[in-house]
């Protein structure tokens, strides 16, 4: 081989090792989404953490870092600072082929935050996620703050959604549907032996307050659940002549799905119809 035709490529070979350094893929704008994180357990340290994210895709990404921030420095908290976070101070997760939902339940335990401390209770947190990409860097969002707390694994926020099959005085029927991420929520807290909640409705107006739900669990099984109303509003005009308030009252039984979602078949009524259905309960934080 002659001389000048090695020399040449070398440094082609140069050349293309040089600019391989210099490569940089775009990432996906928004690539992570819908960061959620939840208190499930009461260690007191991160092995009681759920989190979940959902990535558009996974095209030219190396690594994922679950980062948690404590909110007293959220503030300052951007991509620049995510970058410095030193290794052990995030937990690392390869990206999966084709794979959109990531959920990690839980956590094991002795996870740092952001400063490189432990993840203890009583301390309000935010999760982000930084993608680590080839020569590329972005963060996500963060979740909804939350903290460890030593409380029923079930106490939190829950959007509340139903699909029911009513009947009416005059034996006609019909449907009704909600949406799990409707205008219905409640806080559930531990009293006793119970998880009660007061409902609220962001959209319903005056005459909602007085709802409230109380469940009686045996592991992940609803023994018994009941939701009661004293001052329902009756907005069936025609079967609901000289009637302001109806009682409503709703049970039934279930099972806690993937701790998240408390899932009955119920019966309800009130002072015009009975109905049979299902209804969820679905964790928000």
């Amino acid at each position: 081989m002659k001389p000048s035709f090695i020399i040449f490529l070398l440094v082609f070979t140069g050349f293309l090792s040089c600019n391989k350094d210099e490569v940089s893929l775009p990432l996906t704008p928004d690539l992570v989404s819908e960061i959620k994180a939840y208190d499930l357990d009461n260690n007191g340290n991160s092995s009681d953490i759920r989190v979940d994210f959902q990535v558009k895709d996974n095209r030219n990404v190396i690594e994922y870092r679950i980062m948690f921030v404590p909110t007293s420095v959220s503030d300052l908290f951007d991509v620049e600072e995510a970058e410095n976070v030193p290794l052990g101070n995030y937990m690392e997760v390869l990206p999966v082929s084709f794979q959109n939902d990531y959920t990690f339940n839980r956590l094991p335990a002795g996870l740092l935050d952001v400063n490189g401390n432990p993840i203890n209770n009583g301390i309000e947190y935010v999760t982000a996620v930084l993608i680590f990409g080839t020569g590329n860097w972005q963060i996500s969002e963060f979740s909804a703050p939350f903290a460890l707390r030593d409380t029923h694994i079930y106490s939190g926020r829950y959007f509340y959604g139903y699909e029911k099959s009513c009947i009416l005085p005059d034996d006609a029927s019909f449907q009704l549907k909600g949406s799990a991420e409707g205008n219905y929520f409640t806080n559930l807290v531990q009293s006793g032996d119970l998880l009660i909640g007061a409902m609220d409705c962001t959209n319903c107006g005056d005459g909602f307050e007085g709802a409230g739900v109380e469940f009686d669990f045996d592991g992940t099984t609803i023994i018994a659940y009941r939701l009661i109303h004293t001052h329902y509003p009756c907005n069936l005009s025609q079967y609901c002549v000289g009637v302001i308030d109806c009682f409503f009252e709703e049970t039934g039984s279930g099972t806690i799905i993937d701790d998240l979602v408390i899932e009955m078949v119920i019966t309800s009524g009130d002072c015009i119809r009975d109905c049979e259905g299902t209804v969820r309960f679905v964790r928000q934080g």
